[in-house]
């Protein structure tokens, strides 16, 4: 077998659709009580980093999506 197939069951796949971050991003919030709002951005990136570091996730969708979400 390759290296790149062995590899790819140990590295969970990188998050990369938007419709399953907006889900995560707003499950977060909702966890945290935090309201999308502009004014909370700094709340929000705190509260759903975490989630997302560790390269779980395309950070560019990850900061769209939450532009997205907040109003």
């Amino acid at each position: 077998g390759s290296k790149a197939a062995i590899l790819n069951e140990y590295v969970p796949k990188l998050l990369d659709n938007p419709e399953e971050i907006k889900a995560m991003v707003e499950n977060q919030l909702a966890i945290a009580g935090i309201e999308p709002l502009k004014s909370n951005k700094g709340a929000v990136m705190k509260t759903v980093m975490p989630v997302f570091k560790e390269g779980k996730a395309d950070m560019k969708i990850v900061n769209q999506v939450i532009g997205e979400i907040l109003k």
